[in-house]
């Protein structure tokens, strides 16, 4: 994340008239950056940060002119026009005995202890994983009792978005737009850019007055992927060498289409877990738009175009996962069954969201690929080293829902706060998995039959817990079953308008769904 690219991000998002928030000491508000000069690539990384946020921030080596008393103007800058104090800590700062940034922590110190108790203004920022120093803050409170930012490794630029958030509450009704807050973040990475957009979402979704930037910063996530699911290039390939080879060449678009998902699912989670369905309209627009291009006919190889599912699957599996854990039931029905879009193949009623993003789906025309990315996420390993392992004439086994099962890998770390062990994360997912198989079968049993005296079966949701015949008699229809017949009329989907508030019309797709889970679990086994 370099000084350059914060600044051509900036220039970008923002226009190139902001990058000027350097101030006279006295003329504005603004943070205050205390640090060693040894740390003069990390502090200019920080200040791109605010700069890119259009925050004002006063440093020594660029506020203080030739000829300054600089301890006088330090102490003016600290006392008169401080809104937030950064100190910064590394090794660098933890070795030496004297510094002119100690003198700088004495002053703010004094400051501090005669503010009121849980007042934000003195914030720690730690450039590696050492220590902070042993300050007595008076109270009986010492630095290390404050919490701290970490400016360094992967979780960079998602602890950057959060003090840029938090600096931005104490300094004030400061509107930011979404396209300042990620330029404040740089150009975040595959690896970085989820975790970037939970922390975005956690810090906007409950606040009110700052809605309309959520549902900006959402639209530009989902206009990203739309993008590139609409790109021509996206099913070109080419597509050649060994069956393996070719196999590969999927793989590995498949995985690049979850990366491209994933930013927009850690986002949702969220939403579908702390929100309401008032709330969830920027998700739900995006998501639909995502169904949409994924089932407009495009030239290409199918094998390819087929992965344009896969970003709109991951988020409908996401959200199911996170509103039933959590029984938000409204929030399901909101985000996967409300909305509905008419298929350009299918020439009946428009089809729900979940009918037409199971994982099944994506894959129907790559032999193999699905067990190969299945493996490679289980192990842990890289598309091309399972095919270096393979060679050209050994053939990777499918086993039963490999699709399903790379769904369940790939995602188990974005839910890793919230189910930490892999008993709970079976359980919940496939509990989902269930769920959403359930809601499809009604949809199925309700819609109109066309024409031709046909009802067409859209979504397949028949995965991993169809495969485990093992286990057939606790599998989550029966929990399902159990709380429909222990509930009745109060069962907390019908409550929430599901199978059409219907208690007969649930038993009903149960039922319907509990046949074709167990013929399909029997043919498995």
């Amino acid at each position: 994340m370099s000084t350059s690219a914060m600044r051509r991000v900036a220039a970008a998002a923002v226009g190139p008239s902001i990058y000027a928030p350097i101030v006279a000491p006295g003329t504005e508000k603004h943070v205050f950056i205390s640090y060693v000069h040894e740390n003069d690539t990390q502090v200019d990384r920080l200040c791109a940060i605010l700069d890119a946020a259009q925050i004002p921030f006063w440093r020594d080596r660029v506020n203080l002119a030739p000829g300054d008393n600089w301890r006088a103007e330090i102490k003016k800058a600290i006392r008169d026009g401080s809104l937030v104090f950064l100190a910064c800590f590394s090794e660098d700062s933890r070795s030496r005995t004297k510094t002119h940034m100690n003198e700088e922590l004495t002053l703010a110190v004094e400051e501090f202890r005669q503010m009121p108790p849980g007042h934000k203004w003195l914030i720690p920022v730690r450039f590696d994983n050492g220590p902070l120093p042993e300050w007595d803050l008076g109270g009986g409170r010492g630095l290390a009792d404050l919490n701290y930012v970490d400016l360094y490794g992967p979780t960079e630029p998602a602890a950057a978005a959060s003090l840029v958030t938090t600096i931005n509450r104490i300094m004030g009704d400061r509107p930011l737009s979404p396209a300042a807050t990620m330029a404040a973040v740089a150009e975040a990475t595959d690896s970085t850019r989820p975790e970037m957009m939970r922390v975005l979402t956690k810090d906007l979704l409950l606040d009110g007055s700052r809605r309309i930037e959520l549902d900006e910063l959402i639209t530009q996530e989902a206009n990203r992927v739309v993008g590139v699911l609409k790109d021509e290039a996206f099913g070109a390939g080419p597509i050649a060498g060994t069956s393996n080879q070719q196999a590969g060449i999927i793989a590995k678009q498949a995985h690049q289409a979850w990366l491209l998902a994933a930013p927009f699912c850690a986002s949702l989670r969220i939403a579908a877990r702390w929100g309401d369905p008032s709330l969830l309209t920027p998700w739900i627009t995006g998501l639909r738009r995502m169904v949409e291009a994924s089932t407009t006919a495009v030239a290409g190889y199918e094998a390819l175009t087929d992965l344009r599912r896969l970003p709109a699957t991951f988020a409908v599996v996401t959200a199911a996962i996170a509103a039933v854990s959590d029984r938000r039931w409204d929030n399901f029905k909101a985000v996967a069954v409300d909305p509905a879009v008419r298929h350009a193949r299918f020439a009946g009623p428009p089809v729900a969201l979940l009918e037409l993003t199971d994982p099944f789906h994506a894959f129907q025309h790559g032999n193999g690929v699905a067990a190969l990315l299945a493996y490679a996420a289980s192990q842990g390993r890289t598309i091309d080293n399972v095919l270096a392992e393979l060679g050209e004439d050994k053939h990777m086994r499918s086993g039963a829902t490999p699709e399903f099962n790379w769904v369940f890998k790939t995602l188990q770390p974005l839910f890793a706060d919230q189910m930490p062990d892999d008993h709970t994360w079976t359980t919940e997912f496939e509990r989902a998995e269930v769920f959403i198989g359930i809601v499809a079968e009604d949809r199925f049993l309700t819609r109109p039959v066309a024409e031709s005296g046909q009802r067409w079966r859209m979504g397949y949701w028949f995965g991993r817990a169809a495969s485990d015949m093992y286990r057939i008699d606790s599998s989550p229809i029966t929990g399902w079953a159990y709380e429909l017949e222990r509930d009745g009329a109060t069962w907390g989907p019908i409550q929430a308008g599901l199978f059409g508030g219907d208690m007969q019309r649930a038993d009903a797709a149960i039922k319907s769904y509990t046949e074709q889970f167990n013929k399909r679990a029997s043919e498995r086994w």
